[in-house]
């Protein structure tokens, strides 16, 4: 028996280390060629999570100036916005993780779709890390897991947004 409806939670997302010109997303050194050309090629592995967090966890990486993440994220139904959250900045994080975000009785057709456009918040001017969309297939597919499930939104945001972490239960 097909679900027809579930609650689904967006715990957080993972953002690459660089801006999509390559700059550092605050003041401080460039990141380093290796982490950079290592990370697009964890990127293209089947299942890129884990090595992707092990760059993001180098010492190289840490010693960078990290994003400060905001954003929304609301759901999207039959083209027509419903209910929508702001996530809080998250100071210095390549992995912001955001409590609360949650819709329940949320319908698994084709027509719905959870739109998630996040910043990095700047004294002067935010830069745009990118806005993606989760899909019904990638609920389902967090059902099937039946536990936090990382979605690859990196296509979605010119590598910059890397994976998008939710949970969804079937109602």
């Amino acid at each position: 028996m097909a679900t027809n409806f579930a609650t689904v939670e967006l715990h957080g997302a993972t953002i690459s280390l660089t801006k999509v010109d390559g700059s550092p997303w605050d003041i401080g050194p460039a990141p380093s060629p290796a982490d950079v050309k290592d990370l697009a090629k964890a990127l293209a592995l089947i299942d890129p999570v884990a090595p992707v967090l092990a760059i993001l966890a180098r010492p190289t990486a840490q010693a960078l100036g990290k994003p400060d993440p905001f954003g929304t994220a609301k759901l999207v139904v039959s083209g027509t916005d419903s209910t929508s959250f702001k996530l809080k900045k998250i100071q210095d994080s390549y992995t912001p993780a955001w409590e609360g975000v949650r819709w329940e009785h949320v319908s698994l057709d084709g027509n719905t779709r959870i739109q998630v456009t996040l910043a990095d918040k700047d004294l002067v001017n935010d830069d745009p890390i990118g806005t993606f969309e989760l899909t019904a297939t990638d609920m389902k597919a967090a059902i099937a897991e039946g536990k936090v499930h990382q979605v690859k939104v990196a296509d979605q945001t010119n590598n910059q947004a890397l994976f998008a972490a939710i949970s969804v239960f079937a109602e």
